[in-house]
């Protein structure tokens, strides 16, 4: 007669008393599709004492002698993460069944599928002498191990469930996870999920692919949830997150865009807290959402506002891209042109559409006037000015009815196009002007502002040392200067042109008698003229 075991063990060339329930652990749980029949399930109790867990199973149907001989056992569980001393460790794993041997193989902390969740792995191998057999009566609760946890508890701890756990296989790690129970008398794995498990939830999104730029709406939707319980739930996007915790499973996430297309993986996690601490309650899904690119629209001009039309509008050209070309917010054409002939004035954009996404250029404003009419500006040179002098600024100015001067320092109007500085301190100034049509024009300049002058009325050529010179302050600034010295005859005793070294009350090189005498300074900007006395 055919048998499942000898025909592995036949396969393998090791001895059906030897290690070939190592070879039927490996080929049972990796080959799950053979004879068998999801017969058997499992269920997680936590005990009262909140510290104590078992793990019992439970088949649909009798299993009696040799048939009921469990070859291996694999169990997964899924505990709250946690660091240090909030790790779930655990400590007195033993088994009520004679000579059945379960350990811990080995654990995954905090997987990217799952980072709220740490993975514990329990194995159990019937390799031992004597084998283990007992008999599995349908519809009974057979204890198969149970375990202490060491530390704190946020969150329940569940079994995974094969089909729709984050972490199932294949998973980023590369290992085998899930739950297993192979029966010798059912050929193979039996595992037929869990009893009284607690809420899992999916993901429902509008769609599996969205533009970037866009809206998606995610809703997050609870099975076996636990009725009259809150639960809240707080959405990511590549664990980041994107919501705040929220008392509903429905969310919008505006999805960001990009030039490329990529993929973001929306994870949900609901929550609910308990009576006591590992009453509380943690689902986790996630699902993955493929962003498409967002294409490229900008409007290219380089020309002015106020133009005469016909002008060529153009966009980048994008392979496979339809362009819808807008006038005053209404399509005129749409197709695979890059570009456009403007030959009416007003507000001009373009759409791009590339796989179903687009996007809009900005807004660009046409008016079409012929060169006569076109507005224009110009300041001119103003200055330099010597402080507090006052001006009048006159500007040239083309078709415009409008003035608008900045900033308003220093000026006697900001509206009007000929406003008066009185120039105190060196600034810039721009004067925009527009037209009844619209039309806009501007130009600035930067007003220079030197020092007044300090003219002594008097100094003491005596050779002590202290005012031997006319020293007038700040001349460096209005050169070039020349200075004409008369007495009081109307003779000119000094004359010099450019004036740059201080005067020493000499005439002619003869040094001049004491008394009052008339001066001129002519200077870059302005004329300057008084008495100076001469004081020996």
């Amino acid at each position: 007669m055919y048998s499942p075991l000898g025909h592995y063990a036949r396969m393998f060339g090791v001895s059906a008393n030897g290690m070939w329930y190592q070879v039927y652990l490996l080929m049972t749980f990796v080959l799950t599709g053979l004879s068998a029949s999801a017969q058997v399930s499992l269920r997680l109790v936590l005990h009262a004492d909140g510290q104590t867990y078992a793990v019992y199973m439970r088949s649909a149907v009798d299993y009696t002698g040799r048939s009921a001989l469990i070859s291996t056992t694999q169990v997964t569980l899924a505990v709250p993460h946690g660091l240090a001393a909030e790790r779930f460790e655990i400590t007195d794993l033993t088994s009520p069944i004679p000579n059945m041997t379960w350990r811990q193989a080995d654990r995954v902390d905090a997987p990217p599928e799952n980072p709220d969740r740490d993975y514990l792995f329990f194995s159990f191998i019937n390799n031992n002498s004597p084998t283990v057999l007992f008999n599995i009566p349908a519809g009974q609760d057979i204890l198969l191990f149970q375990f202490k946890r060491k530390g704190p508890c946020s969150v329940q701890a569940q079994l995974i469930d094969n089909g729709t756990d984050e972490f199932r296989t294949p998973n980023s790690k590369g290992i085998n996870t899930g739950n297993s129970v192979s029966i010798l008398g059912a050929g193979g794995n039996v595992y037929a999920g869990n009893i009284n498990q607690g809420p899992t939830v999916q993901i429902h999104a509008a769609a599996d692919s969205v533009c970037g730029k866009q809206s998606l709406e995610l809703q997050a939707e609870l099975t076996n949830p636990t009725p009259a319980v809150t639960y809240r739930y707080q959405w990511f996007a590549d664990e980041q997150p994107i919501s705040p915790v929220l008392d509903t499973p429905v969310f919008t996430y505006f999805v960001p865009g990009s030039a490329t297309g990529y993929q973001v993986r929306i994870r949900v996690k609901v929550t609910t807290t308990g009576t006591l601490p590992c009453d509380g309650q943690l689902a986790t899904a996630t699902k993955s959402v493929f962003v498409k690119a967002v294409p490229t629209a900008k409007l290219t001009y380089t020309g002015e506002t106020c133009t005469p039309l016909p002008v060529t509008l153009s966009a980048q050209s994008i392979a496979k891209a339809s362009y819808t070309w807008m006038l005053n917010n209404q399509a005129v054409t749409t197709g695979p042109q890059p570009s456009f002939v403007a030959t009416v004035g007003g507000t001009y954009s373009v759409a791009v559409t590339v796989n179903g996404c687009s996007a809009s250029s900005d807004l660009l404003r046409l008016i079409n006037v012929s060169k006569a009419e076109r507005t224009s500006v110009r300041i001119g040179t103003v200055g330099p000015l010597v402080a507090g002098q006052s001006v009048r600024l006159a500007p040239q100015i083309s078709n415009a009815t409008s003035f608008t001067w900045s900033p308003a320092d220093q000026l006697s109007s900001t509206t009007v196009a000929d406003p008066v500085i009185t120039a105190q301190l060196p600034m810039s100034y721009t004067l925009t002007v527009q037209s009844d049509q619209g039309c806009v024009a501007s130009d600035t300049v930067t007003l220079i502002v030197v020092p007044t002058l300090f003219i002594p009325t008097a100094f003491t050529p005596n050779g002590d040392g202290v005012n031997d010179t006319w020293v007038i302050q700040n001349i460096s600034y209005h050169q070039p200067c020349r200075l004409q010295v008369v007495n009081r005859w109307g003779d000119i005793v000094y004359d010099q042109s450019p004036y740059r070294t201080p005067w020493d009350a000499a005439g002619n090189g003869v040094p001049l008698e004491p008394g009052l005498y008339q001066y001129v300074l002519t200077t870059l900007y302005t004329a300057y003229s008084g008495s100076v006395q001469i004081i020996r």
